[in-house]
């Protein structure tokens, strides 16, 4: 065998013990830090055990070129192939929060927009279910992670946007709008005070808020109305602001002049409630 090329197997072999040195620090570090669940569930399943096993070192770098042929699933629309990649990355490395959420989104919008596109309404519901499993396995490996919180919510909420699909969740018993609070005020709780955060849950408030004034339910409407005027005054002051006359000065000027107005609105309409 030629010098060169034992010289090269020996970098590559030092290359991968190292890296994989270094995801076991990380792992170790985000566990100590409890970013991640260490109980029993946490555990890889047979399969993923044996096939991390078989990877070793191999493991870090096959998770990246898997998450680069994803990106060129994406771009190329083609849903199901990336449907597999997002699987495969989620097996191989559990604890990387943004192919659950990408994957979950793939399913529950992009191939469900598709179904629904043909007019097969049943088929798109149930990838919207299969999504938000999804999503929801995701977080049981998670269970720290605000961000899969975060986006179970908000993607609860946006599906039960739609009439069909809001009938369906009725189906099973379930109340979208509900639901999606409950894990914005997970995510908000565990991530802390958050200026998008705030402003989602801001949103939803509002939105609970106009539901029960519709239904004649005054109190609570003003109760939501009034939470919603919290979140939305501590969302002011986390907006990220830049140096002036940057993109990021520009954003902070539009977004605190948004919020303003819509506190400005809230305030007529809970002085309109507390009056009659």
């Amino acid at each position: 065998m030629p010098t060169s090329l034992i010289k090269r197997i020996g970098i590559a072999l030092l290359f991968f013990l190292i890296l994989n040195a270094l995801l076991g620090r990380v792992e170790t570090q985000r566990a100590k830090e409890e970013l991640v669940d260490t109980s029993s569930y946490d555990a890889l399943t047979p399969g993923e055990f044996v096939g991390t096993i078989a990877l070793a070192g191999f493991r870090a770098m096959a998770v990246d070129m898997l998450w680069v042929r994803a990106i060129d699933l994406w771009k190329e629309k083609d849903w199901y192939q990336a449907l597999t990649v997002y699987r495969l990355i989620s097996k191989l490395q559990p604890h990387f929060e943004e192919a659950w959420v990408t994957n979950g989104w793939n399913m529950a919008i992009n191939i469900a927009v598709s179904k629904r596109q043909k007019g097969a309404d049943a088929e798109a519901w149930e990838w919207v279910e299969r999504g938000l499993d999804y999503l929801k396995e995701g977080i049981s490996r998670n269970p720290k992670s605000h961000y899969l919180h975060y986006y179970y919510g908000w993607l609860t909420y946006r599906m039960g946007q739609d009439e069909y699909y809001r009938a369906r969740f009725a189906q099973d018993g379930l109340d979208p709008l509900e639901e999606s609070y409950l894990y914005l005020k997970k995510a908000s709780d565990l991530k802390g005070p958050h200026y998008a955060y705030d402003n989602r849950l801001a949103f939803l408030f509002h939105e609970k808020g106009i539901w029960e004034q519709e239904n004649g339910n005054r109190v609570a409407a003003l109760e939501f109305f009034k939470a919603s005027k919290s979140h939305m005054e501590r969302a002011s002051t986390l907006i990220p602001d830049g140096p002036p006359g940057s993109e990021a000065h520009l954003n902070f000027l539009n977004y605190k002049e948004s919020l303003t107005r819509k506190m400005a609105d809230l305030d007529r309409l809970i002085q309109e409630l507390q009056r009659s």
